[in-house]
């Protein structure tokens, strides 16, 4: 389960994931801060909860919305826009481009054994 803190990182928090800490409202990967809407924190911190396990994108949908999603290819694609942007911006922030994978017709993990490309 995630443990939510309003600390910066420091030698006496324990990371989720190897080196990624998370607030109610920021992500830190390395100590480095990477900004997330509200929408794209729902989402990263469910992949978080659980690293290395494939959520669809419907299970990602549901989180985001808090409650079953409505059914619709266009809202299901939405997932796709959050999870690339999220990519993006720990990108920009980090260097880091394999933190979240996809797993072709199946969705999203984060991958616990990531590193700097």
């Amino acid at each position: 389960m995630l443990q939510h803190s309003n600390i910066v990182p420091d030698r006496k928090t324990k990371p989720l994931v190897k080196d990624i800490w998370c607030s109610e409202i920021d992500v830190y990967i390395k100590g480095t801060p990477v900004a997330l809407t509200v929408r794209e924190m729902m989402i990263f911190s469910l992949l978080l909860s659980k690293p290395d396990t494939i959520f669809s994108r419907e299970t990602l949908l549901e989180a985001q919305k808090h409650g079953p999603y409505k059914r619709g290819r266009q809202r299901l694609r939405s997932i796709d826009a959050y999870v690339s942007r999220i990519k993006k911006k720990i990108k920009d922030a980090t260097g880091y481009t394999n933190i979240i994978m996809a797993e072709y017709g199946m969705g999203y993990y984060l991958n616990r054994r990531w590193h700097k490309e």
